[in-house]
């Protein structure tokens, strides 16, 4: 399981929170997807993702799983257009305001990242992980402790 899978799975809300455009066909997709990822053909998984994305293009669900691979390949600008993109659909979901913060901070765009977790704060006030890499990016911006409570 790739890194940005096991952050997804331990999101609060999971993949789908906040998303209700979707049928049992996109469904399927995301699962065959999903299945060509867990046996390691990337390619054939972007591949279903994107198909998702052009026949149900609001379901904010397969633009995050596609950052996510595309995170994992080192496709770091085009998983954060994929990012924004769901937030753009749904701008209140969490799970993609964390994920854009956590491709922000791996890029070296800390300010902006720090920007991003406390949008996914603000969206579910208790999401630890969140806070946890807030946290991480004040310290690497030089904030301490005290800073950070005050």
């Amino acid at each position: 399981m790739g890194l940005w899978r096991l952050i997804l799975s331990k999101s609060p809300g999971g993949l789908g929170s906040g998303n209700r455009v979707f049928d049992a066909e996109a469904e399927r997709f995301l699962k065959e997807g999903e299945a060509h990822e867990l046996a390691g053909r990337i390619d054939d998984a972007l591949k279903r993702y994107t198909q998702v994305i052009d026949r149900w293009p609001r379901d904010v669900r397969a633009y995050v799983r596609r950052g996510n691979l595309l995170i994992e390949v080192g496709r770091f600008a085009e998983a954060l257009a994929d990012y924004e993109a769901a937030l753009q659909k749904n701008p209140a979901w969490a799970p993609a305001h964390y994920n854009k913060g956590n491709v922000l901070y791996q890029t070296g765009r800390l300010e902006e990242s720090a920007e991003a977790f406390r949008q996914a704060i603000h969206a579910k006030p208790d999401f630890a992980d969140a806070e946890y890499m807030l946290a991480c990016v004040q310290e690497d911006l030089g904030f301490n402790e005290a800073a950070i409570d005050s």
